[in-house]
């Protein structure tokens, strides 16, 4: 069991720790001799207190928008490479990095959130030893001081969003890595509603068709909603 100061984290009424949904993505058609062409932030899985595969996006040279989802498994990953993904090119030891999801205890349809510094990202990979099943996710920075997030929900007929930012400034240091990172987890982090652009709805809808296609060309499972 992974130690108790994990828990009480920022809690999401969902299961948002899926990690067969990165395997799948991972997953080259037949045909195509392609992984899913979406782009996502490097992702680890962590299992029984070991980084079990680590998941990038890849792109040809010169072909930006070629990037395929690929994956690392098993002895080909380790601490150390997870710690690189996360870390590269932030030099700040308290600047946000990295953020952990994972299942909260006892909580079958909970989901702890964690965003985390590199030091405490260092912490956990190379100091912590009960680890929880989770996901490593690399932090992904905003255009501007406050961390912004948009929650997409998907069907082939339908796609709902919704935008949040986070009043806490990602250069405060007075307040913690999860209080500035946290948006829709925590109702407590004062956030605010922000307007999302029709060209930005149209490339989640885009990209959610893409991964939904890629399932069914792969799996032959065709989704209904979310595929997030």
């Amino acid at each position: 069991m992974a130690s108790e100061r994990f828990f009480g984290q920022a809690l999401l009424e969902s299961d948002y720790v899926n990690p067969n949904f990165f395997y799948l993505l991972a997953k080259e058609d037949k045909k195509a001799l392609q992984s899913c062409r979406v782009h996502i932030p490097p992702t680890a899985l962590f299992e029984q207190g070991f980084a079990k595969a680590l998941f990038t996006t890849e792109y040809i040279k010169g072909h930006p928008s070629s990037g395929e989802v690929k994956r690392k498994v098993g002895r080909d990953v380790d601490s150390e490479d997870v710690f690189d993904v996360m870390t590269k090119g932030i030099s700040d030891e308290r600047a946000v990095c990295a953020v952990l999801i994972f299942a909260a205890p006892r909580a079958v349809e909970l989901t702890n959130v964690r965003f985390m510094d590199k030091e405490e990202v260092r912490r956990f990979l190379f100091h912590e030893v009960e680890k929880p099943k989770c996901l490593m996710q690399r932090f992904v920075s905003p255009k501007g001081n406050n961390n912004s997030v948009i929650l997409a929900s998907w069907s082939p007929l339908l796609v709902l969003t919704e935008g949040r930012r986070s009043m806490n400034s990602l250069l405060d240091r007075h307040v913690s890595p999860n209080a500035r990172g946290l948006t829709f987890e925590d109702p407590t982090i004062p956030t605010l509603e922000v307007a999302i652009s029709e060209s930005t709805v149209k490339e989640i809808t885009q990209t959610c068709a893409r991964i939904a296609e890629h399932f069914d060309r792969t799996e032959r499972l065709q989704l209904n909603r979310d595929p997030r």
